[in-house]
């Protein structure tokens, strides 16, 4: 059973809800249409899905509400208009002599009056447009309208009329000349086709009546009992012919057997009903028994099943049994069916009526619950007996008797009483003004007719624009089930009111029902807004009747013109103010649901009504009963944020209540906007193409007339709301005393139920009421706002339909399509500025793609849509527009021209437009410097505080989050121009004259004329790069640095004259990270080409000495050098204090870090010499920094035994130390022994004569560092050891050696005669006492050969020195007497003689 919905704010504070905030609107919608969407089921009015047995109603007062207003009850019948017969037609009837029949033709508004053979038609408006046919030469028995099945006539043929006699049926073409469009049921000239289409013969069948069905198939009742049908196709096949009658009451075989051979006396059927929602026939025979067909969904299919049957004596004994007080004469005769759609109830599906106004509810499922059942028709079960008006105890007017014509449809039934033969009383039943019960409730009214009544029926009317919008399954329904229509109130504003149509023998009754709108009407014009009937009105209706008196309020009408002031008052005197329920009173009416009239405590719209009252969110919106309250009013806790430690909740106040009115104005625009809200927007029709390819285009459902109508409706709303906004906003007990004191007691109950009632109590109540209202003016601001909204985006869609939607939306992205193809109106409001915003500039696109001015447009969209069509996307249309004109106009002034005139327009709107596609634009046009511009302008105003430039020079914080954006906002700006220079630089790189491979074979392609050379786009780069150097935009100059390093354009950086580039440079070093280098390259280089190399020298001594495992030791050695130079080549103005003491600094570095590269060298040579670990951390130390010279003796030549890097560490340190000097000479010449050991003598001798003058030579110049005497001793006695035997190889590499590191020749020999005459015992030991004397003599042989090395004018001299040493050795020779000296002797006369030749 459905429950009352609530609108329950969740927050209290007026700060809860700001006007741009739709929120708690949308979800007040939503709750409104839910409410509308909560009616109940016709079986669960009905009682009928509770019992296993039929259920039973009729019998109490509130079945049949009599006097619940003030005075008596609302009219049913709002007027009537007759129509006599045609004159014509009544002198017919003296022709008359067999039968005579009347019928209607709802359909097209015609009656028809057949006398004998001819048959006469006329419309029952107004009695004109009548014709005929008189073709037949039978009487005629039957006659009906037919729908045509499709693809079988012609046409103009928009009818069929089927004539049955008593020999043949006939089928006519029916056709008009129509003033109006298909679909508005206006048809004017009918013509009949003179010559039957069809004519089959009725072998002897007597037609009773006959029945279409909305696919064209034609099924008649036989006096037989039997079920025919008249079969119909566009040609004839094999074994069928092009119209033929079949009985699907005995079988497909009985086509072909006449039926004169099978006649028995049959209960004769005399009524047909179809269901053309469920493909359901039923047939009520002549005593009352009713079958029930399947009849299939195909129009061409001849399947037709009988599913059930049920007899009359069946239905009477089942409604004899649960209505024991009631007659069982009460219960038969069944004289009408009516077959229930599945727009009017799920579960019912038939209803019978007796002559006396009983009905009988049927059933073809079995279903369980209240739920829709989707088991398939199967069986006849009665499920509810009703009795008509009059059973009641209160009442005091009579009952139906004597009924002999009835007519029931969508919840309005029609009975006519006979009186006399010549009169009847009609009596007409409605639910329409119990809408949201519990149980079924009717009114009813009754009226005299004049003539006995042959026929009743529904007319068609002209609806309103948005009834021809869709089918009611998507026009009302919020949901995607198949739910029967709501009731008249909600689909009211949509509809005028209903006509049936009454026909007798006099002509024709027009009886108008009244909608709940139009009965509201009755009661303000005869009684006025301050009557007890009103008030009783709204005190059963509450925001019903608010909501039905914004009908007449919003209505243009001039039928409720008069009714508009009265509506206004009533809705502000009924319309109730905001309060806080209080608990006890929720708990009295929780289970209250006794109905009593007049309705003082419980109403039946109170108890079950969707009285609206607002839910938090998370609230489920249906709940089960046991869980809700049936009060009154809706309500809500408290904000859990309201401060109630300084004002203290009183007692039993904890829920909060909108008016009445606030509620109804939510109800009303859910109604309007029922058809769109929840229903998608757009459908997918696929096309197929010539070429057999399948597009899918994306149409508008509704179009431009369906939402023009709901934008207005919306427009009246919203100026009704704007002119009575003070009234709207003056609440509580302002408005109480506006409007008497009487407001229905919407508080007046509230505030006396507070517990206490003191004072502070009182004062407390005051307060919280101020709140609520407060919080409903929230509330209707906001409601005024989506009005507006909605208003802009139907206008805007109305604008789309307008001008070709599908080629609009095909014109949108791939994602932007996906969006729209599901969107629904809802869905467009809350989130779908974007897509129809992208929808409205794709509009104005298609307006400058086809050349045409937009002003008009752009006004249009500015009027109708101004929050999603700003001032904004004007400007932006109209630059797209010069752009366009520049295209068109070549070169030249005029191009420049326009082109200047949009970047002028698009700096206006820089902040909003979409900077790389408008950028290509302009690219297109070859207006690179218009690109730089524009981006200059757009980034300035997306960060007019400059707060990038602070976030950058701060080195960019990361709690500077609005700084952070600022920065990502210019880059993504800048990013444009970047990519355009990309794209130019590029361009720069393509050799036009480079042979292309063809991508396909066959002629070269053309030439593209919009291509740039490489000097064009040369020629662009120099002019963006001028139009940035000028900028004072330090950020782009940035970008732009970044930029060419990125390209490795670092030269180009550094030709730049640029204020910024020094500060750049600066900053980026500050924020160098260790493993780049880069910046200080570039930074070093600028102080160069700027001359200041004193800075340029102290950043390359930084790089040399920083730690950066990227720069190798050769690198620092280089940048020690470069440091250098530039330190040399300070110049005076442009040197500082210090710059002399700093080089001095410097080459010292320089020759440590020589040594350090020396010993690095040497490391890694021999890496494997040593252990694996220990090597590599040393040189990886040695590699990533510059060591202290201390360091490197200590921690790298004294561990890995390197005595040359020692002796050389010595040397650059300054160190004299004569024993570590000659150790460390030793050491070295050592050392290349033991490397050499396993060498030839000769290549060991090489060798060592290699190292000594590789060594010699780097210290020869200073005697501290190359000891010649202790060299020259120590090397001789290697000679001449025993175990080298050096000297037999070469005795001369010593002192040659010598020579070849620039010892004087003077002074080696006096080296040699020095240690010679010392007489060290070493020679003797060695086996070679005169050892030195050999090798002396070879000195002496080598000067003779080459007297040069020793100069003129020394020469002498030193050749006289020589034979003084010469004759001495001859004397110490001459006297030796132990060893065999003779050879040596003969060599030093020769020497000796030799000598003196020289001298």
């Amino acid at each position: 059973m459905p429950q009352p919905l609530s609108f329950n704010t969740t927050s209290f504070g007026v700060g809860s809800a700001g006007p741009e905030n739709l929120g708690k609107a949308i979800l007040h919608l939503n709750q409104a249409l839910l409410a509308d969407n909560s009616y109940l089921d016709l079986s669960d009015l009905l009682l009928a899905s509770k019992y296993s047995e039929p259920s039973f109603s009729g019998l109490q007062d509130h079945d049949y509400p009599y006097n619940f207003l003030a005075g008596g009850d609302l009219n049913e019948i709002a007027q009537i208009k007759k129509t006599a017969l045609p004159p014509e037609l009544v002198e017919r009837f003296a022709y008359m002599q067999c039968n005579c029949l009347m019928g209607l033709f709802p359909a097209i508004k015609r009656a028809w009056l057949s006398i004998d053979s001819d048959i006469f038609m006329w419309n029952y408006e107004d009695g004109s447009d009548v014709a005929y046919y008189d073709g037949l030469s039978e009487t005629i028995l039957c006659a009906t309208l037919v729908q045509p099945k499709a693809g079988i006539f012609q046409s103009h043929i928009v009818y069929l009329l089927c004539l049955a006699t008593a020999v043949d049926i006939v089928l006519l073409g029916v056709s008009f000349r129509h003033t109006g469009s298909d679909s508005d049921g206006t048809y004017e000239e009918m013509h009949l086709v003179p010559e039957p289409l069809f004519a089959v013969s009725t072998d002897n069948v007597h037609i009773t009546s006959m029945q279409s069905t909305a696919s064209g198939r034609i099924f008649m009742a036989g006096k037989d009992g039997c079920l025919y049908e008249l079969y119909y196709q566009a040609e004839d096949g094999w074994f069928s012919r092009r119209c033929r009658k079949i009985n699907h009451s005995k079988g497909l075989f009985s086509m072909f057997v006449p039926t004169v051979f099978s006649f028995t006396d049959d209960d004769p059927l005399v009524q047909i009903s179809v269901d053309d929602s469920r493909h359901l026939l039923y047939t009520l025979s002549e005593k009352g028994n009713i079958q029930l067909f399947d009849i299939g969904g195909d129009a061409d299919s001849q399947k037709t099943s009988r599913l059930a049957s049920l007899s009359q004596k069946h239905v009477v004994d089942d409604a004899c049994r649960i209505a024991r007080t009631v007659e069982n004469s009460s219960f038969r005769p069944i004289i009408h069916i009516s077959a229930l759609s599945k727009a009017e109830s799920s579960n019912v599906h038939l209803v019978g009526v007796t002559t006396t106004g009983t009905r009988f509810y049927f059933t073809t499922t079995d279903y369980s619950g209240s739920l829709q059942s989707t088991c398939k028709p199967r069986m006849l079960r009665l499920i509810h007996v009703r009795l008509p008006p009059g059973y009641t105890v209160q009442s005091t007017q009579g009952r139906p008797s004597n009924v002999h014509a009835a007519f029931y449809k969508r919840g309005v039934l029609l009975l006519a009483s006979s009186q006399s033969e010549d009169s009847d009383i009609l009596w007409m039943l409605s639910d329409d003004a119990f809408p949201f019960q519990r149980e079924l409730s009717e009114s009813h009214d009754v009226i005299p007719l004049v003539g006995r009544t042959w026929l009743m029926a529904e007319s068609c009317q002209n609806a309103l624009p948005p009834s021809s919008m869709l089918p009611n399954a998507v026009m009302f329904a919020v949901s995607n089930d198949e739910r029967p229509d709501p009731p008249a109130v909600v689909t009211q504003h949509l509809q005028i009111d209903r006509q049936f149509v009454i026909v007798n023998s006099l002509g024709t009754t027009i009886l108008t029902k009244c909608s709940p709108v139009g009965q509201l009407h009755q009661l303000l014009v005869q009684y006025g807004p301050e009557s007890e009937q009103v008030k009783s009105y709204f005190r059963l209706h509450k925001e019903q009747a608010c909501a039905t008196c914004l009908v007449l309020i919003c209505s243009r009408s001039l039928e409720y013109q008069q009714a508009n002031d009265l509506a206004i008052r009533a809705f502000f005197l009924y319309g109730g103010a905001p309060e806080y329920a209080s608990q006890d009173m929720a708990a009295t009416s929780m289970h209250n649901t006794s109905l009593a009239y007049p309705p003082q405590s419980s109403t039946p719209f109170s108890n079950v009504a969707r009285n609206l009252n607002f839910t938090s969110p998370g609230t489920s919106a249906i709940v089960p009963p046991s869980s809700r309250s049936f009060s009154a009013t809706g309500t809500t806790p408290l904000h859990p944020g309201v401060d109630l430690q300084a004002t203290p909740v009183p007692s039993g106040f904890t829920m909060i209540s909108f008016s009445y009115k606030h509620n109804s104005l939510y109800l009303y625009l859910g109604r309007l906007l029922r058809p769109l809200w929840q229903n998608r927007m757009v459908a997918e029709i696929e096309q197929v193409l010539k070429t057999k390819e399948r597009v899918i285009h994306l149409v508008s459902i509704f179009d431009g007339d369906q939402l023009t109508w709901i934008m207005h409706k919306l427009m009246e709303l919203k100026d009704f709301i704007e002119a009575n906004a003070n009234v709207m906003a003056t609440t509580g007990s302002a408005a109480a005393a506006a409007v008497k004191g009487d407001s229905i007691g919407h508080s007046s109950q509230r505030t006396s139920g507070v517990p206490g009632g003191t004072a502070p109590d009182n004062q407390m109540t005051k307060q919280y009421r101020t709140h609520a209202e407060t919080e409903e003016n929230i509330s209707l601001k906001q409601l005024q706002q989506l009005i507006t909204l909605s208003c802009e985006y139907l206008g805007l869609w109305k604008i789309l339909c307008d001008h070709q939607f599908n080629v609009i939306a095909r014109s949108l992205t791939k994602d932007q399509q996906l969006a729209l193809q599901n969107v629904t109106f809802e869905l467009l409001v809350t989130n779908g500025q974007d897509v129809c915003q992208a929808l409205a500039k794709k509009l104005v696109d298609m307006y400058i793609t086809d050349n045409a001015a937009t002003d008009v447009i752009n006004a249009r969209l500015r009027e109708v849509c101004p929050s999603l069509y700003s001032c904004h996307d004007e400007v932006y249309s109209k630059g797209f527009e010069k752009l366009k004109l520049a295209k068109t106009a070549g070169c030249g002034t005029e191009r420049d021209k326009y082109v200047s005139e949009a970047v002028e327009q698009f700096k206006v709107i820089a902040t909003r437009i979409d900077l790389p596609s408008t950028c290509e634009q302009f690219a297109s046009l070859k207006c690179y410097s218009g690109i730089v511009d524009l981006v200059l302008t757009a980034a300035s105003k997306r960060d007019p505080q400059n707060l990038a430039l602070h976030f950058y020079a701060n080195s960019k914080p990361t709690a500077d989050i609005q700084g952070s954006q600022a920065y990502n906002i210019r880059m993504d700006c800048y990013k444009v121009i970047l990519e355009t220079m990309d794209y130019l630089l590029s361009t720069t790189h393509f050799n036009p004259q480079a042979p292309s491979v063809p991508k396909v074979p066959g002629p070269p392609p053309a030439h593209d004329a919009g291509r740039l050379s490489s000097a064009e786009a040369q020629h662009y780069i120099d002019e963006m790069f001028n139009k940035i150097l000028q900028s004072t935009d330090q950020m782009v100059h940035v970008a732009l640095f970044d930029w060419l390093i990125y390209k490795n354009m670092s030269e180009k950086l550094l030709e730049i004259q640029s204020p910024y580039l020094e500060q750049y440079l600066k900053h980026s070093t500050s924020l160098i990270h260790t493993e780049t280098v880069e910046m200080l390259d570039l930074h070093w280089k600028f102080f160069e080409k700027q001359k200041n190399f004193s800075a340029a020298a102290r950043i390359l001594a930084s790089l040399a000495e920083s730690r950066n495992a990227r720069i190798t030791l050769n690198q620092r050695v280089e940048y020690l050098s470069r440091a250098a130079i530039c330190a040399k080549s300070c110049t005076s103005h442009m040197s500082v204090p210090g710059d002399g003491e700093f080089l001095h600094e410097l080459e010292e570095k320089m020759e440590v870090a020589r040594l350090q590269l020396h010993i690095y060298d040497i490391l890694s040579k021999n890496k494997s010499k040593y252990r694996g670990s220990v090597i590599e951390h040393a040189l990886e130390r040695l590699k990533t920094e510059l060591l202290e010279i201390s360091v490197l003796y200590s921690e790298f030549a004294e561990p890995f035994e390197l005595p040359e890097c020692k002796l050389a560490i010595v040397h650059c340190a300054g160190y004299y130390d004569p024993a570590l000097v000659e150790t460390l000479w030793r050491d070295i010449i050592d050392k290349e022994l033991e490397v050499t050991a396993r060498l030839d003598t000769q290549v060991r001798v090489q060798s060592l004569y290699a190292k000594l003058v590789s060594q010699g030579r780097k210290y020869a110049s200073t005697e501290n560092y190359f000891p010649i005497v202790n060299l020259v001793r120590y090397l001789e006695k290697l000679s001449c050891n025993a175990r080298l035997n050096l000297a037999e190889a070469d005795a001369t590499f010593v002192f040659r050696a010598m020579l070849d590191v620039s010892v004087g020749f003077p002074f080696l020999f006096d080296v040699y005669n020095k240690i010679f005459k010392f007489k060290d015992s070493d020679w003797k030991n060695n086996q070679k006492p005169y050892h030195l004397l050999r090798v002396i003599c070879l000195l002496l042989n080598h000067f003779i050969r080459k007297p040069q090395i020793i100069p003129s004018v020394e020469r002498h001299a030193f050749v006289t020195k020589a034979l003084d040493a010469v004759a001495s050795y001859l004397v110490e020779l001459e006297a030796e007497t132990t060893v065999n000296v003779g050879q040596l002797i003969a060599d030093l006369r020769d020497l000796q003689a030799n000598l003196q030749r020289v001298n």
